[in-house]
């Protein structure tokens, strides 16, 4: 399974890739919606790690129009007191949790 994080936040990305190599788990981390789309493809099975507060672009109606095209399992994660935004991302992504307990539950979710 080929795992892909959409991430802004340079050290959290640091945080997830040093995580992801201790685990021996490749991780491709993407920062546009362009080189998204470029490397989901074929009838590969895919988990995306999204940071819901991406703001580079729509990210929810990116994950909607994945979600359509491709076998993705998506995890998003957010500040807890961002009630609203959970409650869109929900629809489009598979798990929504706090960043603290993304954080904590990192390796396992990266397994």
């Amino acid at each position: 399974m080929k795992i892909i994080a959409v991430v802004n936040d340079l050290f959290f990305a640091a945080k997830i890739r040093e995580t992801a190599n201790q685990l021996g788990i490749e991780l491709l981390i993407i920062r546009n919606k362009e080189d998204l789309f470029r490397q989901l493809g074929g009838s590969e099975t895919y988990k995306l790690i999204v940071d819901l507060n991406f703001r580079s672009f729509d990210i929810l109606g990116a994950l909607r129009e994945v979600k359509k095209k491709h076998t993705v399992y998506t995890i998003g994660y957010l500040s807890h007191v961002q009630v609203e935004l959970r409650k869109k991302a929900e629809k489009c992504c598979d798990l929504v949790l706090p960043r603290s307990a993304f954080s904590e539950r990192l390796p396992e979710l990266l397994s």
